[in-house]
């Protein structure tokens, strides 16, 4: 294997990288009551200030699931 990594080595680099992206989602704060005055507005406002936040995240993460598929098939 290329730098003398083993499948199982990749494994756990991955999983510390989906772990890191696992805390930042949980780390997302909602507002207090704002919600309530129109549910669904408040939920895509959310979402879409959260994905533009995380989008370079969320790249990384299919990256590195790419490379980690790669590994463990060679």
């Amino acid at each position: 294997m290329a730098q003398g990594k083993s499948k199982e080595d990749y494994l756990i680099e991955h999983s510390k990288l989906l772990e890191e992206l696992r805390d930042k989602a949980d780390s997302i704060e909602l507002e207090d009551g704002k919600f309530l005055d129109s549910p669904e507005e408040y939920a895509e406002n959310l979402i879409e200030k959260e994905i533009i936040k995380f989008l370079p995240d969320f790249i990384k993460a299919r990256k590195e699931g790419k490379k980690l598929a790669r590994r463990l098939i060679d």
